[in-house]
């Protein structure tokens, strides 16, 4: 694995993580075959668990973590934050032990927990189950800060923010406009047109809108 620290933007480092466990442009087309990647969101709910109690023990809390590919390829992002807001230094230090925990810990979890109908081991089991190489890099959420919490969008009521939804509200899966209020079941956003309350498991994304 190899690793660096360069700062992207305010706040954010990208710390480079390689893995080469599984170079598969040496496969035949049947090994190939008989491969399979760990789901993105199994690596996703990996990381959260393993990540979180780490990053709360440096004062830091985890906003938010991606899996995605992108075109230099697969891309792990974690979002991090603390009141007041995080330093260059702070987003260099979670990407360097972050990296480090998951040379150790993310594979065996992966290994450990991939379930098919929550109760058997996967589908995959005739399979090669591998993680792909990844860039790891730890930001702060910056001003378009992903909502997923309670107390997120309670501490954020009265601010700009954007949902999209998974089932559509007469009609539409974007709103757009200001965060009224925030309850256990629901959260009421007031657009220019409408106020519409939306229930917390029909929320596919939310951010702060700058």
């Amino acid at each position: 694995m190899e690793t660096g620290v360069l700062p992207v933007f305010l706040f954010m480092t990208k710390g480079k993580y390689l893995k080469f466990k599984y170079n598969r442009n040496k496969l035949s087309g049947l090994q190939k075959q008989n491969q399979k990647m760990y789901p993105a969101d199994k690596v996703v709910r990996g990381v959260e668990l393993i990540a979180v109690s780490m990053i709360e023990t440096e004062g830091l809390e985890l906003i938010h973590v991606e899996f995605t590919r992108e075109p230099v390829g697969w891309v792990l992002r974690l979002y991090i934050d603390r009141p007041g807001g995080v330093t260059v230094q702070d987003c260099a230090d979670i990407s360097r032990i972050a990296g480090d925990l998951f040379d150790v810990a993310l594979e065996p979890w992966l290994e450990n927990n991939i379930k098919e109908d929550g109760n058997t081991k996967t589908e995959y089991k005739h399979r090669q189950m591998y993680l792909p190489s990844y860039t790891l890099e730890v930001s702060s959420p910056g001003e378009r800060r992903p909502l997923k919490k309670l107390k997120d969008f309670i501490r954020f009521q009265g601010k700009k923010i954007l949902i999209k939804v998974h089932s559509p509200i007469n009609g539409q899966k974007r709103f757009k406009g200001i965060l009224s209020e925030a309850t256990d079941t629901h959260v009421t956003i007031e657009t220019s047109t409408l106020t519409a309350a939306i229930n917390h498991e029909n929320i596919r994304v939310a951010r702060l809108d700058a």
